[in-house]
């Protein structure tokens, strides 16, 4: 129909670098195709792809694999909130062997993400941010070892840290230890 406001996207490469997780390359044709419609037909089609290539392998995705330094340890912020985001990151991990700070609200996936974690790594702290979270002994009952975490507390542990888990805990992980990821200090590694 010549006058569906609907746009097919075909063909769209997967998105490169941040945006490779699976969710993200399922909505990336959809962003795809809105920016198609903003934009109108005027990009030849080589130079349409390049420019995705390009905007994909250059997004600034905030609390995605941002890196700094708090208490002379290196910090990794990485929001992944749910299961393929967790696997994504532990297949990519930024840093070898960090202990990984986790909050995460109370749902099935949360359960799945926690044990998936759990898996890979033996360092876990678990911070119970939010009535909606998971309780500290909810956590222990599916890995009794993962130690707690108080919001606001020093990291006495050896780093690397990655904090990761609800969008709600790493938002307030930044604000709580005042991180600031617009003046350069920590920085978006692809």
């Amino acid at each position: 129909n010549q006058k569906s406001p609907l746009t097919i996207v075909s063909e769209t490469p997967p998105p490169p670098g941040p945006l490779s997780g699976k969710i993200q390359a399922q909505n990336w044709p959809v962003s795809v195709a809105a920016c198609e419609i903003v934009l109108g037909p005027s990009l030849d089609p080589k130079k349409w792809k390049e420019a995705q290539t390009k905007a994909a392998a250059t997004a600034f995705i905030p609390g995605r694999r941002m890196k700094t330094r708090m208490y002379g340890r290196e910090i990794w912020i990485d929001g992944a909130h749910n299961l393929p985001a967790i696997e994504s990151l532990l297949n990519d991990l930024p840093v070898s062997d960090p202990t990984f700070v986790i909050g995460i609200l109370k749902t099935k996936a949360g359960a799945d993400m926690i044990q998936r974690v759990s898996q890979s790594s033996s360092k876990i702290r678990y911070c119970e941010f939010s009535p909606e979270a998971f309780s500290l002994p909810q956590i222990q009952a599916l890995n009794p070892k993962i130690r707690p975490f108080l919001m606001g507390e020093k990291l006495e542990d050896n780093g690397p840290f990655l904090v990761t888990g609800s969008l709600m805990f790493v938002s307030k992980f930044i604000q709580c230890y005042q991180l600031d990821f617009e003046l350069g200090q920590p920085q978006y590694v692809n």
